[in-house]
């Protein structure tokens, strides 16, 4: 498996976990983290790119509601939420992520977790929400 699409799985798996559980969630993310057998390095990188979505989330969170004018967040499966709250993130606040990869990892992520319309679904909104942003 592609070193980075293991880092965003276990990042979308998280996130998940936080949408589920909550705040709870919270004191168990590294150790979460630790049974995804990842360095060191990867769960400390990865634990960053949670927290930077936690601390964004109302941020992402309204510019996925405004890209999805006849879904409200609530509506969308918890986890196309992850994935398009990840992929949100790194579009707008990660540069190291060119926003194709970004794009193109979500899509991915979403045919693998998600339902049958889900690549369609979270490629719409990221475009959106990409065009949006230039």
């Amino acid at each position: 498996m592609h070193h980075q699409r293991k880092l965003r799985i276990a990042t979308i798996q998280a996130l998940f976990q936080f949408d589920v559980q909550g705040d709870e969630f919270a004191d168990k993310t590294e150790e979460f983290l630790r049974t995804q057998e990842l360095s060191e390095k990867d769960i400390t990188r990865t634990n960053d790119l949670i927290t930077l979505v936690r601390e964004r989330m109302s941020e992402i969170d309204g510019l996925i509601n405004g890209a999805s004018e006849h879904w409200d967040l609530k509506r969308i499966t918890p986890i196309d939420r992850a994935i398009l709250r990840l992929a949100t993130c790194e579009l707008l606040f990660v540069e190291a992520t060119p926003p194709k990869v970004a794009i193109n990892e979500a899509i991915e992520l979403a045919k693998t977790f998600g339902e049958a319309e889900s690549p369609h679904f979270v490629n719409g909104l990221l475009d959106a929400i990409w065009k949006k942003s230039q």
